[in-house]
């Protein structure tokens, strides 16, 4: 009687075994298996027998996908074998089979470094496969790969689960108000991932060994070391224990919505005494629903530490306020702040205060631990003022002046709506209007602006009265002849003209005008006169 080897394939999907009445004269039987590695049942099973075969040694690539099994048949076909598992099918893998070798094998094992070693009887060196994942003629296989000192090998070889020598433990060193330091043993393996069992720190992971994490909490902590090797999967957990000088897991703050409040050290710190300001000595306390302020003192391994809860009325009371009226390019910050809540604002977004630069109607709802409330308001863009400035020549000056409104300020200094330049230069003003919303403007005065001014002055002797005025103005002049006349904003608009016989006096209606400044321009042949008049209703 002659039994054989049997394997577990690495992803835990499949077992080989060979093995039964017979000898290496005669047929053994071989059989691949379906497994469930969750419940250890057998669920399925392809016989890859016949009289050719006197299996023995199996083995499984590191990728699963191939089966290997030595023939010991001396008389029918002695060599190594190779089967693919594409497909669990029985007529397809016995069609795989491809003979790689016709020599003897006998024990086939997968070492760490991922090729699959074998014996031959009396051979002074272990045969390897060197590339098992492979199909058919791309695998290589060495017949002297590892020299056994002298010695030779017989049938078989040491069965091993490849998890034996993985590392199933890591170490961890824990000190007091220090991160945990961990350390696993890496080789021969592909990689591996560390999970620190710390919900409550965003850092719950790591690739490295070695490796340190920083606790919040003080207490037990479950670390699982998860080690990958040819696409297995290889899980390790242990207790480990962050210490340090806090309360580690009490909270700063507790909301409460009326209710009778369990203060607690959430951790439960072992070997710890606690004493709170109520005089009680357990590990939480029950206070009344009140705002306001707790401390305990813990004792334990690293120390007494003490620490601080306050109680905070966790109710909305949160009113967005009234609608709003803002300048155009201006901006403000609306905030419904309200304590441990979450926010959903009609912008889309999800924090307590947002920035406001558009019109139109804006809605937050405020979720909270006690309830649940809705605010809107409006928000109007006033309109866009038009700033400008119109340069009128004078005689040897420039009259520089900007828009109706309140509050002037030139870059020369003045405060008026008007000034009198006498240089080149840029020049610039701000002014506001009867919403508060300022508006900027800018000129530039070169020399050529100045050219002229002495002969588009005012060549006439004029005598305009009232100014300011408020329903009519009278014109004088030493001139005889028709003028005309022209009245225009500081915009340059055109707003009146008339065709004057200055031999006399004459009157002009302006009682339908706005309150300002108007330039009022007289031309005959080559006289021209300028001058500003002032529009002031009672």
């Amino acid at each position: 009687m002659l039994a054989g080897q049997m394997k577990s394939s690495p992803d835990g999907r499949y077992l080989s075994d060979c093995g039964g009445v017979g000898s290496w004269q005669y047929p053994i039987q071989a059989f691949i298996h379906q497994f469930d590695n969750s419940t250890g049942e057998v669920t399925g099973t392809v016989s890859i027998s016949d009289d050719t075969l006197a299996t023995y040694g199996s083995e499984f690539s590191p990728d699963s996908k191939q089966l290997y099994f030595s023939n010991l048949n001396f008389v029918n076909g002695k060599g190594l074998y190779q089967y693919s598992l594409d497909t669990f099918d029985s007529a397809q893998i016995v069609s795989s089979r491809y003979l790689h070798q016709s020599t003897s094998y006998y024990a086939l094992q997968i070492g760490l470094d991922k090729k699959i070693y074998g014996t031959r009887v009396l051979a002074t060196h272990l045969a390897a496969i060197e590339n098992p994942n492979e199909v058919g003629a791309n695998v290589v296989i060495t017949q002297n790969s590892v020299f056994l000192n002298g010695d030779t090998a017989g049938l078989g070889l040491p069965d091993f689960i490849q998890s034996y020598f993985h590392p199933a433990y890591f170490d961890y060193t824990s000190k007091c108000n220090e991160p945990v330091h961990f350390s696993a043993n890496t080789a021969g393996i592909d990689s591996l991932r560390w999970d620190f069992g710390d919900s409550l720190n965003a850092i719950n992971s790591s690739t490295v060994s070695p490796v340190q994490h920083t606790y919040l909490t003080q207490g037990f902590h479950t670390v699982t070391l998860h080690i990958y090797v040819s696409g297995v999967e290889y899980t390790y957990k242990r207790q480990v224990y962050a210490r340090f000088g806090s309360l580690g897991g009490g909270h700063d703050t507790i909301y409460t919505c009326g209710d009778s409040l369990s203060l607690n050290n959430l951790s439960q710190l072992p070997f710890a005494s606690y004493l709170w300001q109520t005089g009680d000595t357990n590990s939480s306390i029950v206070v009344p629903p009140n705002e306001g302020e707790y401390t305990v003192s813990v004792t334990g391994q690293c120390g007494t530490v003490v620490d601080t809860i306050r109680v905070v009325e966790a109710h909305i009371n949160v009113e967005l306020g009234k609608d709003t009226t803002i300048c155009y390019g201006a901006s403000f910050v609306k905030s419904a702040a309200a304590p441990n809540a979450s926010y959903a604002w009609s912008t889309g977004d999800s924090v307590a205060s947002i920035t406001i630069d558009t019109s139109g109607v804006y809605s937050v709802t405020i979720s909270g631990q006690c309830d649940t409330v809705q605010d809107q308001f409006n928000v109007t863009l006033n309109p866009i003022i038009a700033g400008n400035i119109i340069a009128q020549p004078q005689t040897g000056s420039i009259l520089l002046t900007t828009g109706i409104g309140f509050d002037y300020l030139w870059s020369v200094g003045d405060t008026t709506q008007a000034i009198l330049i006498t240089s080149p230069g840029t020049y610039a003003v701000t002014y506001s209007d009867s919403n508060g919303c300022y508006v900027e403007a800018s000129i530039i005065i070169t020399e050529d602006d100045f050219v002229g001014i002495a002969d588009v002055g005012n060549d006439l002797e004029l005598n305009v009265y009232p100014n300011p005025a408020s329903k009519e103005i009278f014109i004088d002049s030493n001139a005889n002849g028709a003028f005309d006349v022209k009245l225009s904003d500081v915009a340059g608009n055109l707003i009146k003209q008339w065709k004057l016989d200055l031999s006399s006096t004459n009157q002009l209606g302006i009682d339908n005008l706005s309150n300002g400044l108007y330039i009022l321009t007289l031309e005959s042949n080559n006289l021209r006169s300028v001058d500003r008049i002032i529009v002031q209703h009672d």
